[in-house]
């Protein structure tokens, strides 16, 4: 039978740096922002979302601005699929005239919507 201090070498408990940083924020705005802070609540936030919420509760108790909290959070940005979403666009081969074409607009939405008599005029113009 294992007595208790080989118990606890045979199952380290992982460091855990949030709580540390959540103490610091209260007289270190920065503290939560630090890079490997940020890297562990981006995990946090994409594999233990109840954490993440009372994490995020702590912060905002502390005043800590949630909107960057959660900007800096968020899962970065498939920019692959966003490529794929749009495709590269060929400009148009002659020049525009930008008065006709904005004629053109309005004449096509005018046969479109059910408005007043140069109602929808004021929405383009």
């Amino acid at each position: 039978m294992l007595n208790r201090l080989e118990l606890v070498a045979s199952n380290p408990v992982p460091f855990d740096p949030i709580p540390g940083a959540l103490a610091a924020a209260t007289s270190d705005p920065g503290a939560l922002f630090e890079a490997g802070i940020l890297a562990e609540l981006r995990h946090i936030r994409a594999n233990d979302p109840a954490r993440f919420a009372r994490l995020r509760a702590d912060a905002k108790a502390l005043r800590v601005p949630v909107g960057e909290f959660d900007r800096l959070t968020a899962p970065a940005a498939d920019t692959a699929a966003q490529a794929a979403m749009f495709a590269d666009v060929e400009p148009w081969p002659n020049p525009v005239n930008g008065a006709d074409l904005l004629g053109e607009v309005c004449d096509a939405l005018s046969r479109c919507l059910n408005a007043a008599i140069g109602g929808y005029r004021c929405g383009i113009a």
